[in-house]
């Protein structure tokens, strides 16, 4: 094999490492923050956190997030927030989200709105959802 061919293996095995280094710590840095806000904000139901490195590429980064605003066991009132990135995409959404369950907590049914807004693109949706599950 010539020595060109051997540094490029090489170079690709150093790459390799160095992004499972970056992911590893995007990870660390990732939970770290997802325990701290489910310590310190009591209205937060849900949250996750992901940050990745791609080959030749800017970071992808996605955060979401869903906050109650009021309820009891039988009825919700949810606020959902997102965020990510993909190259040079930027996308944010926030919706409402209310949920009932039936005395024998057996279904849930719900009703939500979104809005969605691409910031590259100025690309912006709303969207309106019905929701129903049952366990019976």
């Amino acid at each position: 094999m010539s020595s060109s061919l051997y540094a490029g293996e090489a170079s690709n095995a150093v790459n390799q490492v160095k992004n499972s280094a970056i992911n590893q710590a995007f990870s660390y840095g990732d939970s770290a923050v997802e325990s701290w806000a489910k310590e310190n904000l009591s209205s937060l139901r849900l949250i996750e956190i992901e940050t990745k490195t791609r080959k030749s590429s800017k970071p992808t980064f996605r955060a979401i997030s869903l906050f109650e605003i009021t309820g009891n066991d039988f009825k919700k009132l949810l606020t959902q927030i997102s965020y990510s990135t993909f190259d040079s995409d930027e996308t944010l959404n926030a919706g409402l989200v209310y949920r009932m369950m039936n005395s024998d907590m057996t279904v849930i049914y719900g009703v939500n709105i979104f809005y969605d807004h691409q910031f590259n693109t100025g690309h912006a949706r709303t969207g309106l959802g019905f929701e129903m599950k049952s366990s019976a």
